[in-house]
């Protein structure tokens, strides 16, 4: 690989010739395989303005880049990680002149990524990384270009980076440093010449620039400790020159631009008003405070005005586009005005600034929240989640104020009371509730009481809550919103009679009304229950259920509701979300049902679903649905949906609503076989779940697969022969309970041996050895001498020849990789268990000796040390985990039945399965030489029985990824994601218990028992190819000196060599 090569590919990637375009991605694929050579040259295209491209060529190779990095990262070493973070960011600054982000931006998250790998590896082995990190601000400092903004603002996004990663204690020294050299020298001067230009900031740079700068100094601050803040007099004028610039944001026409940086300068300022209360509180504390506090007192009441002035302009806000900012002033003003235990202002100069403007801030305030009324219920068509931020910290500052003001205190309460007399007295019309103005009004004052006045009567707010669910239809939504959460706040948050509670069955506005007007009586048991019966009820329309459902999961997780009602709750809910049409409209019915499942008993829980499932009309009439066409494709959807969901949230299951979800399935797969994923992955969540016996039925499962086996019978196993994992969540143990010849899977995986598709036979071999070796891990030794025969005979039947696994079929590559492997998984099992059990070697010999036999050996070694010389990043995967295991059991085997030829591959396979083994003791092992046919062409056992074996294995997508002299064969490439993966990971993962056979430390052990005696025995490994031959020599000597690193007890068994 070279850089010509890099440039031509990507040159061609971006042709309008589709033939070119495949041919690159195929080049680049290749190349990304080569990670080490190609990140250096593909940064030097993406930024060396000396190299002639396209920017759309450099774009490309950003990106690219950026990708192999990320895929790459844990392998990177040390050295690799040093040369590129101490390339990336002035290469980087070098390409900023070209005024493009797209390209600049994956180049930068490159940047965090591998200074985020450098400074996690280096915590955690103390590597010593000081004299690298001043390096890396040196090249982020030196990217400042006083006659380049695009240049800076690479170098200001970096230092961000720099800053916020480096915030372990054992780092403060070169962070601090740093941060006070680029403030002295960068940051201070910027803002400065920012401040300077008043409301022309925007003149100067994007808003995107100024943003980053305002950034870049809030990162300096961010994980200071307090002294630095207080002490240093290189940060002193920092709140006077932010709040000078916040000043010229306030003033500047593009004010909605900055928002961003507006937010950034209130938290900066927040920082140092946090300090300064910090400060007053300990001030015996903290030494050499005075002149911060000096400084703080002069600044107060410039920040003061500045966040009173932009309060003052909040009414004409465009709150759709920048509440963001706004948000942040309102924080800002409260902070202000906060006191300490005795009462006094923390901030005396500031707070009587404000409260001198207080009665200005709360009706600015109250314009905005109108102006939020009408906003929201514009909007609500479009976007009835639309959320404003600001409102919520705009009330809480009117609610400070008038916890300060009594007088204010009076007023508002005074015109909460008026603005809701008409609604409360039950004055308005139908008419009146059409007018936006009055919706607006209701909305104010609802808001009000509920948050806005610290003593608002309770009463008050219980007739509100009364008047609005009686209401519920003619209330525009956004303002029963503002009321669901008024009722949250009186049955819940601010409740006290938890112990007393007693739940009203059919109570009736009149009496709840009655109860509210006596204060020593509880209105929240008649509040809740006509909750329930609106919601249960027809009137209600979707956005109030979603309140209303919302609101009643937190009296179920009180306890407040008994089962039945529950399940009346339940049962609606179920029916809203199964009609409609968008799932972000459910959410509060989702809630619901997740914690009514998880808090009523799991008997009623069970028998509720599994009677509702059967009765109901909408879910027994599924299969009828799904044969009228695509119109009810949505609904099937969403009943897959709510399915899934009810099994999520169940704790516990009964037979009794398994028996009911798998006969309803199987209805539904009976019509239509395209929804077979859609039903399996329903299915698939009774796995892991704590199952309980309700009525005892033997039979289950027989039952279910027989029902199953008659509709997949009807469809290709190509498509289907993953049903059995679907339909046996828990019967696992029924398995065992019986003899295997009994055994339902047994059965099943014997007669998928039988069958004509190769993917059938595959997956039989996978689901019979992983049902071997959980039987051995399980039973004595009697009863794997019973069952051990009938493998010996499956055995015996296949590996005498294996070309009848010739690809003649329709079949995908990856899928056939994925056969082979299951039959090499199957080989080692039985193999392994023979050997260890000293049981059946003479069939197995016989099996083995005749020239196909040899072929078949010799292929199954070959697919084992292909499989698992590639899988170095996935050592953990059970099925390969288990197949090195049983490759170290088989080591006799191997060796006495394989004959000379023969053993050029084995002896492969067993230094591939060393080799796994030590890479979990030990990650720096070295790889054994690559894995290639070439290996095959050694045995001199005809070609073409091989070739017919192994044909259809090389996909287009292994061409992709192999590099140039074809050495690397990557047997997992892609072939995870094919159906057949997904299905046997399934089986993997449901092996509950590992066996005794398949332990890592038994096959380590044997393996290291006997692998002095395969080095003896192995007469031939020096007519390996060369990188072999020099491999095993190295690895002797490694084990004749004893330096086998961290192998221990290992090492020991190995004898003398």
């Amino acid at each position: 690989m070279n850089l010509e090569d890099v440039l031509v590919a990507f040159n061609n990637s971006i042709s309008s010739d589709q033939g070119l375009i495949m041919a690159a991605s195929e080049q680049i694929m290749r190349f990304q395989r080569a990670y080490n050579e190609f990140l250096p040259i593909a940064l030097q295209v993406s930024c060396d303005l000396s190299i002639t491209v396209e920017n759309s060529v450099r774009l490309a190779t950003a990106v690219q880049f950026m990708r192999c990095l990320d895929n790459n990262i844990n392998v990177l070493s040390q050295n690799e990680l040093t040369y590129l973070l101490t390339t990336i960011v002035p290469a980087t600054a070098g390409v900023a002149i070209l005024n493009d982000a797209r390209i600049t931006n994956p180049l930068i998250d490159s940047f965090k990524l591998c200074f985020e790998q450098y400074v996690h590896k280096a915590s955690m082995y103390g590597m010593e990384a000081g004299q690298l990190f001043e390096s890396i601000f040196g090249s982020i400092f030196q990217a400042v270009d006083n006659q380049n903004v695009t240049k800076t603002e690479v170098a200001l996004r970096c230092f961000v980076i720099y800053s916020r990663l480096l915030y372990q204690e054992i780092y403060s020294g070169p962070r601090d440093q740093a941060c006070n050299y680029f403030y002295l020298n960068c940051l201070k001067n910027l803002i400065q010449y920012l401040v300077s230009l008043e409301d022309k900031v925007c003149s100067f740079a994007s808003p995107s620039f100024i943003n980053q700068a305002i950034q870049s100094v809030f990162a300096l601050l961010d994980p200071r400790p307090l002294k630095d803040i207080f002490t240093n007099p290189d940060y002193a004028d920092i709140p006077d020159i932010i709040s000078q610039l916040l000043n010229n944001f306030g003033l500047a026409s593009q004010s909605i631009q900055l928002q961003d940086a507006k937010e950034y300068a209130c938290q900066i300022l927040m920082k140092y008003i946090s300090r300064a209360r910090y400060v007053n509180s300990k001030i015996s504390r903290i030494p050499d405070c005075n002149q911060f506090l000096e400084q703080w007192e002069q600044k107060q009441v410039y920040i003061a005005e500045i966040i009173v002035r932009e309060l003052d302009l909040c009414p004409n806000f465009n709150l759709f586009q920048d509440h963001k900012s706004l948000e942040s002033v309102f924080m800002v003003a409260g902070s202000l005005l906060e006191q300490q235990y005795s009462g006094q202002f923390v901030h005396p100069y500031a707070s009587d600034y404000i409260m001198k403007n207080a009665q200005k801030i709360v009706n600015s305030v109250f314009g905005m929240i109108i102006n939020a009324a009408n906003v929201r219920m514009d909007r609500f068509e479009n976007d009835d989640l639309l959320v404003i931020d600001c409102l919520k910290p705009s009330i809480d500052l009117v609610r400070l104020i008038c916890i300060i003001d009594s007088n204010i205190n009076s007023g508002l309460e005074q015109l909460a009371i008026e603005s809701m007399n008409d609604f409360l007295s039950n004055k308005l019309s139908n008419e009146d509730f059409q007018d936006q103005e009055k919706q607006a009004k209701i909305f104010v004052g609802v808001l009000l009481i509920r948050r806005g006045l610290p003593n608002a009567p309770v009463s008050h707010k219980v007739k509100i809550c009364l008047r609005s669910l009686e209401k519920q239809q003619l209330l525009h939504p956004i303002v029963f919103e503002e009321a669901a959460k008024l009722l949250i706040s009186v049955c819940i948050d601010d409740y006290d009679n938890y112990n007393t509670f007693q739940y009203i069955q059919g109570a009736t506005f009149d009496q709840a009304w009655q109860i509210s007007e006596d204060s020593t009586q509880d209105s929240v048991p008649y509040i809740i229950d006509i909750m329930c019966q609106i919601y249960v009820s027809d009137s209600p329309g979707l956005f109030q259920c979603r309140m209303l459902s919302g609101i009643l999961s937190r009296p179920v997780r009180q306890g407040f509701l008994p089962n039945l009602r529950i399940c009346d709750l339940l049962a609606k809910s179920i029916l809203i979300m199964l009609k409609t049409e968008d799932k972000a409209q459910s959410g509060g019915m989702v809630t619901f049902t997740k914690i009514a499942l998880q808090y009523v008993p799991a008997d009623v829980s069970n028998t509720f679903l599994s009677q509702f499932l059967s009765s109901q009309t909408e879910f027994q009439q599924l299969p009828q649905l799904i044969q009228k066409g695509a119109q009810f494709r949505g609904l099937i959807e969403n009943a897959f949906n709510i399915l899934s969901l009810c099994i999520d949230s169940l704790p516990d299951i009964y037979s009794s609503f398994e028996t009911t979800v798998v006969d309803l399935c199987e209805s539904i797969l009976s019509v239509d076989f395209e929804l077979a994923q859609s039903v399996f992955n329903v299915l698939d969540l009774f796995y892991g779940k704590h199952f309980v016996p309700d009525t005892v039925q033997p039979n289950l499962f027989d039952n279910c697969l027989k029902g199953f086996s008659q509709i997949f019978n009807m469809e290709t196993f190509s498509e289907s022969i993953c049903y059995i994992y679907h339909v046996i969540p828990r019967h696992v143990e029924l398995i065992n309970q019986n003899s295997l010849e009994e055994s339902s899977i047994y059965q099943l995986g014997v007669r998928l041996l039988q069958d004509e598709q190769l993917i059938a036979k595959g997956f039989g071999f996978m689901l019979l050895g992983s049902l071997l070796d959980k039987y051995v891990s399980r039973f004595s030794q009697s009863k794997i001498d019973k069952i051990l025969p009938q493998f010996i005979q499956i055995f015996s039947q296949f590996f005498t020849d294996l070309t009848i696994f010739n690809t003649t079929q329709e079949i995908d590559p990856e899928s056939k990789r994925y056969i082979l492997f299951s039959l090499s998984y199957f080989f080692f099992i039985v193999t392994g268990i023979c050997e260890s059990n000293n049981l059946y070697i003479e069939q197995i010999k016989a099996v083995l000796s005749s020239e196909s036999g040899q072929i078949s050996l010799a292929s199954m070694a070959f697919v084992a040390s292909w499989s698992i010389h590639d899988d170095q990043y996935r050592p953990s995967q059970s099925f390969r985990f288990t197949l090195v295991s049983y490759v170290c059991l088989s080591v006799e085997t191997l060796l006495s039945l394989s004959l000379p030829q023969t053993r050029l591959v084995t002896w492969p396979c067993l230094l591939c399965a060393r080799y796994a083994v030590r890479c979990q003791l030990d990650y720096s092992a070295p790889k054994v030489p690559e894995i290639t046919f070439s290996l095959l062409q050694l045995t001199n056992l005809p070609m073409n029985q091989f070739s017919q074996i192994f044909s259809n294995v090389n996909s287009v997508s292994i061409v992709f990824a192999q590099i140039v002299d074809q050495k690397d064969l990557p047997f997992w490439n892609r072939t995870d994601s094919t159906l057949f993966a997904k299905l046997a990971r399934k089986v993997g993962i449901n092996q509950e218990e590992r066996s005794q056979y398949g332990s890592i430390n038994v096959g380590a052990r044997n393996l290291a028992k006997n692998i002095g005696t395969a080095l003896d025995r192995m007469d031939t490994w020096q007519n390996l190819p060369q990188e072999f031959v020099i491999f095993i020599q190295s690895e002797i000597n490694q084990i004749r000196s004893g330096q086998e690193g961290i192998m221990g007890d290992f090492l020991e068994q190995f004898g003398q060599i």
